[in-house]
C-alpha cells in the first residue's frame, strides 16, 4: 500500500528556529512531564511550534525550575494552558 505524500512526518521541523512555512489548523501539543529540561533553546523552539502546552505529574515544577537566573524574566512567556497534578507532585 502506497503512503500519501502528505502523511509523512518530519519531527526535526519542530526544532527549527524559524516559523514553519506551512500553516496547520491543528498544531501538535506539548506535554511536559517531570523530567529536567536541560536545553532552553530547544525547549523554546518546541514551545513556539505547538498549540496547547500541558504540564503533568510535576512538569510545571520542571518548567518553573528551568526559568530561573537569567531566564526569570521570560517566565510570563511560558505559562502552560493546563496543569495536571497528582496529590504528591505539586509544590
Amino acid at each position: 500500500m502506497a503512503q500519501r505524500e502528505d502523511s509523512e512526518l518530519y519531527p526535526a521541523k519542530f526544532l527549527a528556529e524559524s516559523a514553519h512555512p506551512e500553516k496547520t489548523p491543528n498544531p501538535p501539543d506539548l506535554l511536559i512531564l517531570n523530567q529536567p529540561i536541560a536545553h532552553f533553546t530547544a525547549f523554546s523552539r518546541l514551545w513556539k511550534h505547538t498549540g496547547y502546552r500541558i504540564c503533568a505529574d510535576g512538569g510545571a515544577n520542571r518548567l518553573y525550575d528551568m526559568l530561573k537566573g537569567d531566564l526569570i524574566a521570560q517566565r510570563e512567556q511560558y505559562v502552560s494552558k493546563y496543569v495536571i497534578y497528582s496529590v504528591n507532585t505539586g509544590r
